[in-house]
């Protein structure tokens, strides 16, 4: 029975001095709510609303002023066509600066692994392929400067 008063009268001076800090100033934490603007001050008028509602509003684009922009972004590059067998097979291109494009619309007679070359196309960024192998270049144009190191049969990981 001593021991339950004893542990009661603790638990009691432990609550009331915790409560005690709680209440007390510190005067070495910097007052935050000071220097924030009030409710007030934060309001604004319904014209200033609406006008950056109206800032905020989209614009539609035709869809032939979309395909006008892809066409100017026209690419030619120097580098080698590669086949790769990820996701039942296509060809890349990776150039000399070491850009990495996967291939759409390559002729069959360039498709050769490890045939150099110069492409002339158009990047596509925003198109998702499951290669996930670079940039989708469109191919507009091929011409071939070096077949030496073309690899019959042989594709790369």
């Amino acid at each position: 029975m001593k021991i339950k008063h004893a542990l009661m009268g603790v638990a009691v001076c432990s609550l009331t001095w915790t409560l005690t800090g709680c209440g007390e100033d510190n005067e070495n934490v910097e007052d935050t709510m000071t220097d924030k603007p009030t409710i007030v001050e934060q309001e604004s008028t319904e014209d200033e609303r609406v006008k950056a509602v109206t800032d905020l509003a989209a614009e539609p684009i035709a869809q032939g002023e979309v395909r006008d922009a892809s066409h100017k972004k026209q690419v030619t590059l120097t580098g080698a066509i590669f086949y790769k067998e990820v996701e039942g097979g296509f060809y890349a291109f990776v150039s000399d600066e070491g850009e990495r494009y996967t291939l759409h619309g390559l002729d069959e007679v360039f498709q050769k692994n490890g045939l150099v070359v110069e492409i002339t196309g158009l990047p596509n960024p925003d198109l998702m392929t499951t290669t996930q192998f670079g940039t989708v270049l469109k191919v507009l144009n091929v011409e071939v400067l070096d077949t030496s190191k073309v690899i019959e049969g042989h594709a790369t990981h």
